[in-house]
């Protein structure tokens, strides 16, 4: 996980470099190259929702995005729908998705998942997998999980160092295969 986690985080700061913002993070929109010349090369798909952080929003209406993987602003329709920080909250939720084995919200109707995203906080990490409670990883999803963009990390490149950080701090305690 952490593997391509750390690939994913390369990706999209590239994106955000650019003033690329995805708006649609989930994992179908992850593809895991694996052949010998490339060592589980992830590449991101679908950039049909990407805006560009200078436009203006303004004509756009409806709500664009998977709702188990959407930003509570993005729902919203805030200003700051457009802002690196929707793909950081998504990102947090496939990173979530993967070390849980399923979105943190997940049944049923869209509405409903949408009002998890408000309101809801995810089920703890550490409740399924013991080994990962108070770990810097569970640290780390939660702050990219924060209901607001203020209190996620700032950018990709925080959460990339957070990322190698959690997992030097596995590999110490001899867990580290387990994600």
């Amino acid at each position: 996980m952490i593997h391509i986690g750390s690939q994913l985080c390369g990706a999209l700061a590239a994106a955000h470099r650019l003033n690329i913002v995805h708006r649609d993070i989930k994992p179908e929109n992850v593809m895991v190259l694996s052949d010998l010349s490339q060592r589980d090369a992830v590449k991101i798909l679908d950039f049909g929702i990407a805006r560009l952080r200078d436009r203006s929003e303004e004509d756009e209406e409806e709500i664009l995005g998977t709702p188990q993987y959407m930003a509570p602003e993005q729902i919203t329709g805030r200003p700051s729908a457009v802002s690196p920080s929707v793909d950081i909250y998504s990102l947090g939720m496939v990173f979530y998705a993967m070390l849980m084995g399923q979105p943190a919200f997940e049944s049923g109707t869209p509405q409903r998942i949408l009002e998890a995203q408000l309101q809801k906080t995810p089920p703890s990490i550490g409740t399924e997998h013991p080994h990962l409670a108070g770990t810097q990883l569970e640290s780390l999803i939660q702050d990219m999980l924060a209901k607001t963009p203020e209190r996620r990390p700032a950018n990709l490149d925080i959460v990339h160092t957070r990322l190698n950080d959690a997992l030097q701090e596995l590999i110490d305690a001899d867990v580290a295969g387990s994600v």
